[in-house]
């Protein structure tokens, strides 16, 4: 089960601190997002309408509050139809949650320190997709937020990918700052599947 945390960031003034920092974090992730993306705890979608407009042909946004992918499904229908869709998934640590559907990319943004297994999510996407874009708090946040289950700090992401079964190649590696130096700190890491 996921840890809840939901930010509304699109009902937010487009220069608010907050709004700001995670439009970065998806400005990262759409250099990167090809092809069909899956934004794994999408929120209410302003990430994944980013990635569309940023050129990835077809973008669906999942994460289990339902009142979030309501307004996501609100706000972005008109501006892509067909290439953005939202869809409400209970549990995402769920294999079958997506029913055999099939992407090219994963994209995680601050989403796998609520998992309570990351590795098992990782690990059954790397053999699924072809790319996999994902940001983290850069600096411990586990004690100081409560739906942080998880402080995953580069060696848990270097061992997930570089000691893979799956070969896989570092694409991007960045720290993104925002807000105040201290807190808002993010890792984010792009990862190609080597065939």
């Amino acid at each position: 089960m996921v840890a809840y945390e939901n930010l509304d960031v699109v009902r937010l003034c487009p220069t608010d601190p907050v709004r700001q920092r995670h439009l970065q974090r998806y400005h990262f992730a759409a250099q990167w997002a090809t092809g069909s993306v899956l934004d794994a705890g999408c929120g209410y979608g302003l990430g994944t309408w980013t990635m569309a407009q940023h050129g990835a042909l077809h973008v669906l946004g999942v994460d289990r509050d339902e009142a979030a992918i309501a307004i996501a499904q609100q706000w972005a229908r008109p501006t892509e139809p067909g290439r953005v869709r939202y869809m409400r998934v209970p549990d995402l640590e769920d294999p079958d949650c997506l029913d055999g559907m099939l992407f090219d990319t994963l994209v995680a943004i601050e989403f796998l320190e609520h998992l309570k297994d990351p590795n098992a999510f990782v690990q059954y996407w790397q053999k699924r997709v072809w790319r996999i874009v994902f940001t983290v708090p850069g600096i411990p946040s586990k004690d100081s937020n409560p739906y942080h289950l998880h402080d995953l700090h580069n060696d848990w992401i270097e061992s997930h990918f570089l000691q893979s079964p799956i070969s896989w190649k570092c694409l991007s590696r960045e720290i993104l700052r925002g807000g105040t130096p201290t807190r808002d700190l993010s890792l984010c890491y792009a990862w190609d599947k080597v065939v």
